[in-house]
């Protein structure tokens, strides 16, 4: 079974640091909605923005690579529901297309790079 990756420091790894922009991108969106809606979505768009580096760190500093592949499930799981999150801002008309797009495109690039890391942790 392959290890998990022992570079020094989750801070490196590329996935990590778009993870960060990501989060970036949320805030920015939540911070936007309206005052109605900076609790209820904007918490959740937040929480969830958090989750994708700090599942992302906490797999890094795991023994195994299940483990591992185990917490990049997690982060992947949070670029999906923030995803949603904006889709969902934008159908309620809480945020405009543009404003949210920053946000659905690290989404995917983060969500895409844990898919590929995974498959590299355990290929099928």
């Amino acid at each position: 079974m392959p290890q998990p990756d022992r570079s020094p420091s989750h801070r490196q790894l590329i996935v990590w640091q778009r993870g960060i922009e990501l989060a970036c991108a949320c805030y920015r969106v939540a911070k936007a909605l309206p005052a109605s809606e900076r609790f209820e979505l904007g918490s959740q768009i937040r929480t969830a923005a958090a989750s994708v580096t700090a599942n992302i760190a906490e797999g890094k500093g795991r023994r195994s690579t299940a483990e591992y592949a185990h917490f990049l499930a997690i982060a992947r799981g949070s670029a999906r529901e923030i995803d949603s999150h904006m889709e969902l801002a934008v159908a309620l008309g809480f945020a405009g297309r543009n404003e949210v797009e920053e946000a659905e495109r690290l989404a995917d690039e983060v969500s895409r790079m844990l898919t590929a890391m995974m498959r590299k942790l355990a290929p099928l």
